[in-house]
């Protein structure tokens, strides 16, 4: 085995609470004895943030380099040695396109490293080598060796709300021919992938607590025993009981995130049509059994803005922290182009997609972020507004007037400078997607075995292939999923993609 040596670029040891790491500067060298062809130089890294990176190696001979797309957060990832070359002694440089700027710290910070060492990828656990495999592949080959990292095993399609945002709503339960709960005879085929994975959702549009296979699932994940596995699904709450907190504390789940999408009851009432103090009540319920347990779970309240709640943020973040929650999520009504003509008409309000939309009410939005931001840091409370948001992403220097009936709505986004004014037209509101990497690093598995890389494209394009009929890796490899990476790869769009809504696609069209 190679003795990997730390020659210039790197700091003192430290720890995080979690794992013993060096920070790397943004060009280091390390030198390797001994290697062996059949092994592969590796680490778990963190990288600080928000957008994709890139982390070159290469000889110093200047014969070699290989470069490695590097997503936010800590994976493991590596090169094999193969690919360098066969001297007794292999002197590496390498580079990260990343300075980190921390607080009052003078360093020239890259990125965190545990250690970086030789080995061969056998010796590894089933989670590590696929990570270190996907990051080989990730935005650059067609033909993968790797399971995806982020798969989602759609545990229901049932639902007991019906949210005035939702294109979803009810099922028809009277149906019983329809494959509402995941198939828990699918549970050898989907192992390996559990196995594989960082993180496994257990929800797609349904509500997971309706489903007869969540507990199942859960222990499924439980039974396969890999390290430090993010579990999680989101839920309305309104199914939280005693029974239900007790068997999801003695689980695998590690995340819960219960939608709440209010602060008060009539707005609640409004968008959810439930009990806004029962909802309250199970969500204390569950803080109140975790703490007393001395459990690790997770707890996130989550709100989709739009215009009718956007003046209960800070309301709600003070709601999060006084039940008990870890953190809040706020995220924007979803610009979705099939539901702009939707209408629903309930407890004397009239929700119309479209005037809904924050795009259209760049400076109030503006307004109760900052709101929400401050008040988040003065609680201590972690407050998260969007994966790839920061508030000067917030264009725009006009709102349309609100409240205002559906038909003066319509009448006054007919007129060209009102359309203009706001960001509607480019949806830079929560800012653009640099990439999509979908194809590599996420799967959806449907309650019938269908398999899709894209949740907004479930809907509106045939399944990639089914876990019934083909071995995983057959559909992760098929050649339509082949097409599709090639155009990620180059930044383009593969046709089927272009009935997605998301912003990489409308971005580029």
């Amino acid at each position: 085995m190679g003795n990997v040596l730390y020659k210039n670029g790197f700091y003192d040891k430290e720890n995080d609470g979690i794992r013993n790491f060096n920070w790397m500067s943004p060009d280091a060298k390390i030198v390797i004895d001994n290697p062996s062809e059949n092994e592969w130089l590796y680490s778990e890294v963190g990288y600080p943030g928000a957008i994709l990176s890139t982390i070159s190696f290469s000889t110093n001979n200047g014969k070699f380099r290989h470069t490695i797309k590097l997503r936010p957060g800590w994976h493991y990832i590596g090169i094999p040695i193969s690919l360098l070359s066969n001297y007794p002694s292999i002197d590496i440089s390498i580079s990260v396109d990343y300075k980190h700027q921390a607080p009052h710290d003078t360093r020239n910070l890259g990125i965190m490293v545990s250690k970086w060492k030789t080995g061969t990828l056998d010796n590894l656990d089933l989670k590590t080598k696929n990570s270190i495999l996907l990051y080989n592949d990730l935005l650059r080959n067609t033909v993968v060796n790797s399971y995806p990292i982020e798969v989602t095993l759609e545990s229901t399609k049932k639902c007991n709300l019906s949210c005035v945002m939702c294109s979803y709503n009810h099922w028809d339960t009277t149906n019983n021919t329809a494959d509402f709960d995941f198939d828990m005879s699918y549970s050898e085929y989907v192992k390996p992938i559990i196995a594989s994975a960082d993180l496994i959702a257990l929800q797609l549009w349904g509500e997971p607590l309706m489903s007869k296979s969540l507990f199942p699932l859960l222990d499924l994940i439980k039974s396969v025993n890999a390290s430090e596995q993010d579990v999680r699904f989101v839920t309305n709450g309104t199914l939280l009981s005693d029974r239900n907190i007790s068997k999801l504390l003695d689980s695998s789940l590690t995340h819960i995130d219960i939608s709440t999408d209010a602060a008060t009851s009539i707005t609640y009432r409004k968008i959810r049509d439930r009990d806004f103090s029962k909802l309250t009540q199970n969500i204390k319920n569950l803080t109140t059994q975790k703490h007393s347990h001395h459990k690790k779970l997770n707890i996130c309240l989550n709100m989709c803005a739009m215009r009718e709640n956007i003046n209960e943020v800070v309301d709600f973040v003070k709601l999060a922290h006084n039940l008990g929650a870890d953190k809040c999520h706020i995220k924007p009504l979803f610009n979705r182009p099939d539901e702009d003509m939707r209408t629903v008409n309930r407890n004397n309000w009239a929700f119309y997609y479209p005037q809904q939309m924050l795009d259209y009410y760049p400076l109030k939005t503006r307004e109760m972020l900052n709101s929400a931001v401050s008040t988040a840091k003065q609680l201590g409370i972690e407050l998260i507004y969007n994966a790839r948001t920061s508030l000067s992403n917030i264009s725009g220097e006009k709102d349309m007037p609100y409240p205002l009936p559906v038909d003066e709505f319509k009448h006054l986004l007919s007129k060209e400078e009102v359309v203009t004014t706001s960001s509607h037209k480019s949806n830079e509101i929560w800012n653009d997607a640099l990439y999509c990497d979908l194809p590599w690093t996420t799967a959806f598995i449907e309650t019938n075995g269908d398999v899709h890389i894209c949740c907004l494209l479930s809907e509106v394009t045939p399944p990639i292939g089914n876990i019934k009929n083909n071995s995983f890796m057959e559909i992760w490899n098929a050649p339509v999923l082949q097409e599709i990476r090639k155009c990620c790869a180059n930044n383009t769009v593969h046709p089927l993609c272009k009935q997605a809504s998301c912003s990489y696609v409308k971005n580029r069209q």
